[in-house]
């Protein structure tokens, strides 16, 4: 509260200010209020902030306390960030070539952006996914790469999408 919002001429520094309908876990101290809200419900609280000198003569204001709930920290993840597995969608040939569709599985996530590469084939994007590429069935093992934002290091994974197209039929 700040120093003069209350003054009293005839007994200067001697007003005993007390305060109602503070949210639980906050407290009035002098001039200070402190202390962690225990609840956001019933906010924004409604203030009244009373000085009383010592003949009893009292006054009061009122103002309203807005409580904001505490920042949610995001859960760490239980691993590092790492590409584990493709999901893949399809495989369709086109003349000499093959186009997949995929997606690329991730453990270690923390809600972070991704940025998603192929070395040598697609530059990095935040797109989530699915992604498209048409190959030459000459370069049947593509490394996917990945970065977090706040990650350590870049994941990397090895995907031989020719031998997952040969599963389906599609090779």
């Amino acid at each position: 509260i700040p120093q003069g919002t209350f003054t009293d001429d005839q007994t200067p520094g001697s007003l005993r200010l007390s305060a109602q309908g503070l949210p639980p876990g906050i407290s009035l101290s002098g001039y200070t209020l402190s202390g962690v809200a225990s609840t956001t419900v019933g906010s924004p609280f409604r203030v009244i902030l009373t000085a009383t000198d010592p003949g009893t003569l009292s006054v009061s204001t009122s103002f309203d306390l807005a409580v904001a709930p505490a920042p949610v920290e995001p859960p760490q993840p239980s691993q590092p960030f790492a590409i584990t597995a493709v999901s893949l969608l399809s495989c369709t040939p086109i003349a000499d070539r093959i186009n997949i569709n995929f997606s690329p599985r991730y453990v270690g996530l923390t809600g972070q952006p991704i940025a998603f590469r192929i070395e040598n084939e697609l530059a990095a994007t935040n797109e989530p996914g699915p992604y498209s590429l048409t190959l030459y069935r000459d370069n049947p093992v593509i490394t996917l790469k990945a970065t977090q934002t706040g990650s350590v290091s870049e994941a990397s994974f090895a995907y031989n999408w020719l031998a997952a197209c040969a599963t389906q039929g599609q090779d």
